[in-house]
């Protein structure tokens, strides 16, 4: 309403527009929207650019909403501007519509342009098309970077031979294009145990956001770390990033590991009675009880046996001395170490040394 009575009291518009702009035509204003304007003097349904509505002949037609732009035949050069826009020195916008022709080989160009003044002179191409005849709408799109702050307009170009009849436009739209942030880290996380894990993630911009799921979903927090719920298995989180509008296509994984607890518990099987000196005793440690499963084992035997097999394993091979005493071991994993299991073994006598008797 403001821009429609400065234009209707000075005869322009003193407002101007900022991005991201759109224009679908659905005001229904004729000859042209709001602070448009066009090359053409006295512009009617035939002559020069005009917002039409409903489905007429030489496929005038909405691609959304219920009106259009048409850019008829006559003249067979014109240009249509758009109202003021307010753009950023050294920002690149895109500008992308939608067109579509009556099928009628003798359209030249079409163009879409920018300028600082809604006139033909001051324009500067972004993205044309030659010879167009296409008969179902095709998109127009392409990037252009004003050189200082200012206000702009928008050029729409036709030119043709005389021979066509309707060139349409639709959905306008003005934006800045973002580029997509990397998520550029992640440091996984790990427990022992149920309970929580610390997990973070770097991205090269914008907003980190942690999710349950590769896709979909409700975000379960924001920021560069995360400490997961109590979790007693180990669990798979994702991150993505999200830059001025733009987020990473495709999220990245990230480990919460829970490792078994220390071990606590078990058994040992073997001799509970060998001869001194005895060689080639098996003894065997078998996991029981509560905690985690062991990854390697610790033993002990008494003073003056040896392991002669299998030390580091869950079975050794012992070689006894004379001294009864407890073969132990202690079960660990990357968790820490569990509780010694002790088995008693008794060395009975000693050990005979040959008699060398000498005539």
């Amino acid at each position: 309403m403001r821009e429609r009575y400065c234009r209707k009291l000075f005869g322009h518009c003193y407002w101007a527009s900022a991005v991201p702009y759109s224009q679908g035509f659905e005001s229904g204003t004729t000859p042209l929207p709001l602070c448009w304007t066009q090359s053409t003097a006295s512009p009617t349904v035939s002559n020069g650019w005009y917002v039409e509505t409903g489905t007429q002949t030489y496929n005038r037609q909405p691609r959304t909403g219920s009106y259009y732009l048409v850019a008829y035949y006559s003249p067979t050069t014109s240009w249509a501007f758009s109202g003021p826009i307010t753009l950023v020195g050294g920002i690149t916008y895109n500008l992308s519509c939608y067109y579509i022709t009556d099928g009628i080989a003798t359209w030249y160009t079409f163009s879409t342009n920018y300028g600082t003044s809604p006139a033909s002179g001051s324009m500067t191409a972004i993205a044309s098309v030659s010879s167009p005849v296409n008969t179902t709408y095709q998109p127009l799109s392409g990037n252009f970077t004003p050189a200082t702050s200012g206000t702009y307009y928008l050029g729409f170009y036709q030119n043709n031979s005389g021979g066509p009849w309707d060139l349409t436009v639709d959905d306008v739209s003005l934006t800045i294009p973002c580029t997509a942030p990397t998520i550029t880290g992640t440091t996984p996380g790990s427990r022992c145990g149920t309970g929580t894990v610390g997990l973070s993630a770097t991205a090269s911009a914008g907003t980190i956001s942690w999710w349950a799921a590769s896709t979909g979903g409700t975000a379960l927090a924001t920021g560069n770390s995360y400490t997961t719920p109590s979790i007693s298995t180990t669990t798979t989180y994702y991150v993505d990033a999200t830059n001025a509008g733009c987020t990473t296509p495709t999220r990245t994984a990230i480990t919460a590991t829970v490792n078994s607890p220390a071990p606590s518990g078990g058994s040992i099987t073997g001799s509970t009675s060998v001869c001194a000196g005895s060689i080639g005793q098996v003894y065997t440690f078998t996991a029981g009880g509560g905690g985690g499963t062991p990854t390697s084992w610790s033993w002990t035997v008494p003073s003056g046996a040896s392991i002669t097999a299998g030390g580091g394993t869950s079975s050794i091979t012992v070689t006894f001395g004379s001294t009864t005493g407890n073969v132990a071991c202690t079960p660990s994993n990357s968790c820490g170490s569990g509780t010694a299991v002790n088995y008693a073994v008794t060395v009975i006598g000693n050990r005979i040394s040959p008699v060398v008797r000498r005539f």
